[in-house]
């Protein structure tokens, strides 16, 4: 991601002497590298550069001389909750308002991304969310706690470095075939994608005391669905090789697959979660169509022994493998018709 960097102002020194005044640069700005774990288009946050029209929030804490994160945490005052934004004439990043380096003792911090979310800040849970709901495009990344800095990890205006981690799950789908049907006429185009029964509202807690990235109370379920960018004509077509690494929406590319909530997948709250396809069938013989875009509808439920939950950070791709229901045949004899009896004499 592209660096962010945090500045706060630079201390100046007045001296008084006989007949002049010096200023002297005491004080480097508190300053910040910002990056992510994965690529970034749309509203998905990429990896390595930290996006410039993107915003930020950090959260500082201040702890005295000789105390540390890990144990005197619960000391810790806050110090300052700031929005990170770029600044086009220094090139840099730097919050609204700018903070400089205690004296003495340390800072320690934890930031999300983006600035728009709702999020607070605690220093027994960190990020904390409460009822936020994921919508298709919306990522969420946190960072933190980076702790007990007492100056820039670098110099000049290098910062405190902030690595971002993505707090949701990535969903994604392919298409193929289980056989090669285009031998005998067979066009199969999938037009739909559903996941059915999906929830989308949930709290976070990055922090607690068995775990980190906490999702609970898992609410609001919904629809989720994706349609081909030519179903008006049956849709994306699946064959045994190429089609299986294109996604069925739009562009194809990963800022297109499914920003979703981390979530069990199974049965146990009284919900199944579902994939449903839609797809259609043509079938043309000798250059006669036999019928076209014909629709079809399966469905099978989300949660395998594989996959039962979605997990954060995690991208998931399901391969969806379409067949067609093959012309067998279960031969048998009758039994004979009974048994005529003749006497013949030679």
């Amino acid at each position: 991601m592209k660096k962010y960097l945090f500045l706060s102002a630079v201390v100046a020194l007045t001296l008084a002497g006989c007949a002049s005044q010096e200023e002297f640069d005491n004080s480097l700005e508190m300053t910040f590298n910002a990056y992510s774990v994965k690529p970034s288009s749309k509203a998905l946050i990429g990896t390595g550069t930290y996006p410039t029209d993107e915003t930020f929030g950090v959260y500082a804490y201040y702890l005295g001389d000789t105390k540390e994160w890990a144990s005197d945490k619960s000391e810790a005052v806050s110090y300052f909750q700031e929005k990170v934004i770029y600044d086009d004439t220094r090139n840099l990043w730097a919050p609204e308002n700018k903070h400089y380096w205690p004296a003495i003792g340390s800072v320690t911090f934890f930031a999300y991304s983006p600035y728009t979310v709702d999020a607070a800040c605690s220093t027994d849970k960190g990020i904390n969310l409460t009822a936020y709901t994921v919508t298709h495009d919306d990522d969420f990344l946190a960072c933190g706690p980076v702790v007990d800095k007492v100056a820039n990890d670098k110099t000049g205006l290098t910062g405190v470095d902030i690595m971002f981690g993505h707090k949701l799950s990535l969903v994604d789908f392919k298409i193929k075939t289980k056989e090669d049907y285009t031998t005998d006429g067979w066009t199969i185009k999938v037009k739909e994608i559903i996941l059915d029964s999906i929830y989308s509202t949930g709290d976070y807690t990055q922090i607690t005391t068995t775990a980190t990235d906490v999702w609970s109370n898992q609410k609001n379920q919904i629809k989720y669905t994706f349609t081909a960018d030519d179903a008006a004509n049956g849709g994306q077509e699946a064959t045994t090789t190429a089609a299986v690494y294109n996604s069925i929406w739009r562009s194809g590319t990963e800022s297109d697959a499914l920003l979703a909530l981390p979530q069990t997948l199974n049965t146990t709250k009284g919900y199944t979660a579902k994939l449903i396809v839609k797809y259609t069938l043509t079938q043309k013989i000798g250059g006669e169509t036999l019928f076209e875009n014909i629709e079809k509808t399966k469905e099978a439920v989300l949660s395998t022994e594989k996959i039962p939950a979605w997990l954060v950070n995690k991208k998931y791709i399901y391969t969806i493998i379409i067949s067609l229901d093959e012309i067998l045949f279960d031969p048998s004899v009758a039994d004979w018709d009974g048994t005529e009896n003749e006497d013949i004499d030679l």
